[in-house]
């Protein structure tokens, strides 16, 4: 733990400074910036570097590779646009913010915690170096524009909090197919658990945006393992254990054999569910009745969940989109579920 926070306190104060300063180089007023900015920065990088990393080691594993190189990076970026990796090619002599010896040792310091025996390619660090470069610069960007609309001269760390919540917001509404967002009855789900407690749009349209992202993997992953021209439970139940993390998985698969046995117990209704299988399957594949109910026992239990550990965080008060990050973010299989994600879609 001493050595990762020597690693991360190496990322130097001048090249943060640098950082900022190359957002917006020739503004017209001096940008100020607080003194706590150096450490969310340098948190921010840690926390987002972490993500990134869980999702590339889940993927060499998966690959039973050794190394890992760009072809197993590249897949589990996020931020990184194709034009900055063609640049970096052309140019020799391009400019990195972070000293390229140091962000490799935090890099190596964060992966020895999730597996010991991998090693790194130069070109595999390299590409994340840029990625993380490239997040930083989109967040500074966003929190500078937050600063000009409250009409400060100072940078706060509250900006860059906002802009950073905005960023995680966008990539899981581009992560989904626009076309086929369907619209999960959440409040109906809340007012049998809690009729007390109230849920906000923003916060109903999140976990909306969770479940379609679940739904999408779970049925992508079925519609691989398809060999005969039918969809059934089985399938799906093999898929919903690949996607989902442990614990989750397995109370998922039993509230799917329940509402098999008893369709009247399921708040949902599966016919919301069933467009949503017609759009990821082969237009010849049947899908059968029980694989409808059985993956909307699974969204439903997964909304229950989130909603559950949400109310809890706003102490059984109303629920905002705050409170359901929260409960994804302190929840190790919640959390462990958004990492496995990216992979799958």
């Amino acid at each position: 733990m001493s050595k990762l926070k020597d690693s991360l306190y190496k990322i130097t104060k001048g090249s943060i400074y640098r950082l900022i300063h190359s957002v917006n180089p020739k503004s017209e007023t001096l940008l100020r910036i607080n003194g706590l900015i150096y450490e969310e920065i340098r948190g921010m990088l840690k926390n987002h570097l972490q993500d990134i990393l869980r999702v590339v080691v889940l993927f060499t594993q998966e690959n039973q590779q050794k190394t890992i190189m760009t072809k197993h990076v590249y897949p589990c970026l996020y931020d990184i646009p194709t034009s900055l990796t063609k640049s970096y090619e052309e140019d020799e002599d391009y400019c990195f913010y972070f000293a390229k010896k140091l962000f490799q040792n935090l890099v190596r310091e964060l992966t020895y915690d999730l597996d010991m025996k991998l090693i790194y390619s130069d070109n595999a660090l390299i590409l994340l170096q840029m990625n993380e470069e490239h997040y930083l610069v989109s967040v500074i960007k966003n929190a500078i524009y937050n600063m000009h609309n409250g009409k400060r001269s100072t940078l706060l760390s509250k900006d860059l909090q906002a802009a950073n919540r905005q960023m995680c917001d966008k990539k899981l509404l581009e992560t989904i197919s626009m076309k086929q967002i369907v619209d999960f009855e959440i409040k109906n789900i809340l007012k049998f658990m809690f009729p007390k407690v109230s849920i906000t749009l923003n916060a109903t349209e999140k976990i909306n945006m969770i479940l379609n992202v679940v739904a999408q993997a779970i049925v992508k992953k079925a519609n691989e393992m398809i060999e005969i021209t039918k969809l059934s439970s089985r399938t799906l139940m093999y898929a919903v254990r690949v996607v989902l993390p442990g614990e989750l998985a397995k109370h998922a698969v039993s509230e799917a054999t329940r509402a098999i046995s008893d369709e009247n117990k399921l708040i949902l209704s599966s016919n919301s569910v069933e467009p949503l299988l017609k759009s990821f399957t082969n237009a010849n594949t049947h899908i059968a009745k029980d694989a409808c109910l059985s993956l909307t026992a699974v969204l439903e239990y997964l909304a229950a969940e989130m909603l559950d550990l949400a109310t809890s965080a706003s102490r059984f008060s109303t629920i905002n989109s705050k409170h359901i990050l929260i409960a994804i973010e302190n929840d190790e299989e919640l959390n462990e579920m958004i990492f496995r994600l990216h992979i799958y879609n």
